[in-house]
């Protein structure tokens, strides 16, 4: 069953709407029965709704994005048709406002990983940055508990969204890597497979899909998303990529300047 047919669908007959919209007529309403509402595209430029639903609180509605639809055959058609104009238009705006902050974001993350002295908080900078650069509803890291390909991921941390300790086994680790990305359906059909531990967190988080970025050979950086309709693009991909370099970088250098200075120390006490 699509995701459009599963929401409850109710026609307002009794409603009315009011149109403010058109550069030229920004602030003047045109009122409509929905019946007779056959607003232009020069009107929708700009547009705000105001719905008047009677005895009820009355809905007033943005619209900037607003476009005409095909009516087609209507009904469950229309209403697909809809969700996925929907979609690519909540992307768009999503895209747009993350292109508009990252400057900021990729500075202070290359701030943070400058300053960073020890591997929590090359992690910790990497976690915080991937949220609003990718974009996602949150992002957890994983850790290798001791060394060895058999080792099993420790959770990093904890926040309000996953407020608990979870420990992935190799297996578990190994399938994420090689899938990249996991949603509700593939750990609820995986039954008692390996991905099993991951509807925790899907849970814990009333996630849909996980994202998954190794960093280096023992870590995994995951992305947790809610929305439904999120398409993680190529593009986001390669961002992510470029995040996790950076960090892998930092973490060379960590373990660079801890070998110079225990070298260091060897030598002074000789």
């Amino acid at each position: 069953m699509s995701d459009t047919a599963a929401r409850p669908q109710r026609r307002i007959d009794d409603a009315a709407i009011v149109l403010f919209g058109g550069a030229r007529s920004a602030a003047q309403g045109i009122a409509a029965d929905l019946g007779t509402f056959h607003p232009s595209p020069e009107q929708l430029e700009n547009a705000a709704f105001l719905i008047d639903l009677g005895e009820h609180d009355a809905l007033v509605v943005p619209a900037a994005d607003a476009q005409l639809l095909p009516r087609g055959e209507g009904g469950e058609d229309l209403r697909e048709r809809a969700a996925v104009m929907v979609a690519a238009l909540r992307r768009e705006r999503d895209w747009t406002q993350r292109r508009l902050r990252m400057p900021d974001f990729l500075l202070g993350y290359a701030e943070a990983l400058n300053a960073a002295a020890r591997e929590g908080e090359v992690y910790e900078a990497l976690r915080g940055t991937s949220v609003p650069v990718v974009g996602a509803y949150t992002a957890v890291v994983f850790v290798a508990v001791g060394p060895g390909a058999d080792a099993p991921l420790h959770l990093l941390g904890s926040s309000e969204s996953v407020p608990f300790e979870l420990l992935l086994p190799a297996d578990c680790a190994l399938a994420f890597r090689e899938r990249r990305l996991v949603t509700g359906s593939d750990v609820q059909g995986d039954g008692a497979g390996p991905l099993a531990p991951l509807a925790r967190i899907l849970e814990a988080t009333s996630a849909t899909q996980l994202l998954s970025a190794p960093v280096g050979g023992d870590t995994l950086l995951i992305l947790v998303e809610r929305r439904r309709d999120r398409v993680f693009t190529g593009e986001d991909r390669e961002l992510l990529g470029a995040l996790v370099r950076q960090a892998e970088a930092a973490l060379r250098r960590i373990v660079s300047e801890r070998r110079v200075s225990a070298l260091l120390g060897v030598q002074s006490s000789a």
